[in-house]
């Protein structure tokens, strides 16, 4: 009787599982999708002649996938197009290499959008359908397509591994291969063949951890830049951090004082929603578990105020904080030097780190004569010949009269001396090769 209970049991909780089971693509609907990303997957590559912090001189090669036809634009890594780009170019399948330019650029989110006439865009070219308001679930089937290791137009298969909170910002994290050549690419759910991120890094030192930027993360972007609005990420004037050992939590570390946006909240506040009315009246409420969630409501509100819900000492209060938006990156002006990148680059805390607004030292080129002089990436620009010089047209126009002469350069230096942070150093530097980037 024990026995025939068990049986019972057993069988009860397999037609359960057989009910709720999720669904395995098979080989021949995993080949419908990956035929069907072809086509609205490309090819980017991109020259890197003068590069911005974080970029490399070179030639690079990634993937991007089709956002909107009719207006030619293409969904990509920001890593891949380049901060500073000498060129952009996109390549359909089967297709030749043709010229693209960049609508929008966001280091935040390493996200870029490139347009492309639609003279260069193939008949059979599709938009990529993309999952805006999915939660993709750990196990979830999913497929990487892109072009790794010069592999052209090829997939890779796996699952989604987890969700994950790291270095500022929300991730899938998944064991599909991602490899060099698939970073900006599609990153696939199996089941239903619509786009559910963008491929976009890996561990070095670990086979099977990738990950990708969640599309509920670059969707809000897409829909900002269509509908004419400002897509920038919002200023966060308060430094937060994370509950202890844990992925979530906003607790307010410090408040990052002399910054255009300002807010009424003290160290040790909890941060908790974030409600506003849209352009509807509707009341809309955002709850908040990591500092990247923060930023992504604050993008999508246009408005000047959202409120703001903490708790400090016990209590649950709310502000009115003011949104301002970060300026556009495509706006940014650089002087090259002797080999080196030179340029503005505002963030948060620079009111106290960098009060005089120096510039600062994005790269510089190996044996160059900057490389040679002294010069190292992120100095400040304290002063040239002794003036204060804090805008590249004023570097570059001094510069320019320059050319072929020797300055000298003050510059600030986050090197340790005794009771210091940070260090001078005189750097005479023969002034060659001078040129107005963006200017």
């Amino acid at each position: 009787m024990r026995a025939f209970s068990w049986k019972i049991i057993f069988s009860s909780v397999l037609a359960v599982f057989s009910v709720h089971a999720v669904h395995t693509p098979s080989l021949a609907e995993n080949e419908k999708i990956f035929s069907e990303a072809a086509n609205f997957t490309v090819k980017i590559r991109s020259v890197i002649k003068y590069p911005w912090v974080g970029d490399r001189e070179g030639v690079f090669t990634g993937a991007g996938f089709v956002i909107d036809k009719d207006r030619g634009w293409i969904a990509t890594n920001a890593h891949v197009t380049g901060r500073i780009t000498q060129s952009v170019k996109v390549q359909f399948k089967d297709g030749r290499y043709s010229p693209a330019k960049l609508v929008y650029l966001g280091t935040f989110r390493d996200f870029a959008v490139l347009e492309v006439s639609s003279d260069f865009i193939p008949e059979k070219a599709t938009e990529a359908p993309i999952d805006c308001n999915g939660k993709p679930s750990l196990g979830t089937a999913v497929g990487a397509f892109g072009h790794p290791h010069g592999l052209d137009f090829t997939g890779t298969r796996g699952i989604i591994s987890g969700q994950k909170y790291r270095w500022s910002k929300n991730w899938i994290q998944t064991d599909a291969a991602i490899n060099p050549g698939n970073s900006g690419g599609p990153l696939i759910a199996l089941e239903t063949g619509r786009v559910i991120g963008i491929n976009t890094s890996s561990y070095k030192s670990s086979d099977g951890i990738g990950f990708a930027i969640p599309a509920k993360d670059f969707c809000p972007i897409i829909e900002l830049l269509k509908s004419g609005q400002d897509p920038n990420p919002p200023m966060i004037p308060v430094a937060l951090s994370l509950d202890h050992e844990k992925e979530t939590g906003l607790n307010v570390m410090s408040d990052y004082e002399g910054e255009p946006a300002s807010w009424e909240l003290k160290e040790g506040d909890r941060l908790n929603r974030v409600t506003y009315d849209d352009a509807q009246g509707a009341k809309q409420i955002f709850e908040l578990k990591t500092p990247a969630d923060l930023t992504n409501v604050l993008r999508s509100e246009q408005g000047k105020t959202a409120t703001l819900e903490f708790e400090r000492d016990d209590k649950k209060l709310s502000t009115s904080v003011p949104i301002e938006k970060w300026p556009s990156l495509l706006n940014e002006k650089f002087v090259h030097v002797s080999g080196a990148v030179i340029g503005t680059f505002d963030r948060m805390g620079d009111a106290e780190s960098n009060p005089e607004k120096l510039l600062l030292v994005h790269n510089v080129k190996e044996s160059s004569a900057a490389d040679v002089a002294g010069l190292q990436d992120y100095d400040l620009i304290k002063s040239v010949d002794g003036k204060l010089l804090n805008t590249p047209k004023a570097l570059a126009d001094y510069l320019t009269d320059k050319d072929g002469e020797r300055v000298v350069i003050n510059v600030r230096r986050e090197e340790y001396a005794y009771r210091q942070t940070s260090a001078y150093k005189l750097i005479e530097l023969d002034v060659e090769d001078v040129q107005k980037i963006g200017q």
